[in-house]
């Protein structure tokens, strides 16, 4: 447990150092420091989904921290560690899908912003990026076994009851 906490939070804190140099550095700022953008919807889904990753990576880092930093008694075994290993690894998968919908989102906005004649339609930059960031997020999920396991033995009801 000690090892997956460790790696989620270096999975985590290359998270929140990316969308915070990306809510510091805005896609298509002005000289003024006014986003171009700000009035176009793509931009407010960029902004939603930029602080939900930052807040759930925070989130996520900070459960990983308690994990380390447990007593290890046995009842902290039972009950408290795995639920926060659990909401851990949701809260770092949710932070994930914020954060490639963040990218995803800026990306559209500046491949639309290019001048000149539209090569590509909204719906044909959308399509493609979607299923393009949707991949490692469905890739990630299918590949937790750890999630389920933890999952199952939190709450399913165990095989061998007392009487």
């Amino acid at each position: 447990m000690r090892d997956t906490a460790t790696s989620c939070m270096v999975v985590d804190a290359l998270i929140i150092a990316m969308v915070f140099a990306a809510i510091i550095a805005v896609p298509g700022n002005s000289e003024k420091g006014i986003p171009n953008f700000r009035h176009e919807t793509l931009f407010k889904v960029f902004v939603i989904a930029d602080a939900a990753a930052l807040f759930s990576s925070s989130t996520s880092l900070l459960l990983f921290v308690r994990i380390l930093t447990s007593r290890y008694a046995e009842e902290d075994f039972l009950k408290a560690l795995p639920k926060r290993l659990l909401l851990g690894l949701i809260t770092l998968i949710f932070s994930i899908a914020t954060m490639l919908v963040a990218s995803s989102s800026a990306l559209i906005m500046l491949i639309d912003a290019v001048p000149g004649p539209k090569v590509m339609l909204r719906k044909s930059t959308i399509i493609p990026v979607t299923i393009l960031a949707a991949l490692p997020i469905i890739f990630f999920i299918w590949s937790q076994s750890l999630l389920i396991d933890v999952l199952l033995s939190t709450y399913r009801p165990t095989l061998l009851a007392t009487k």
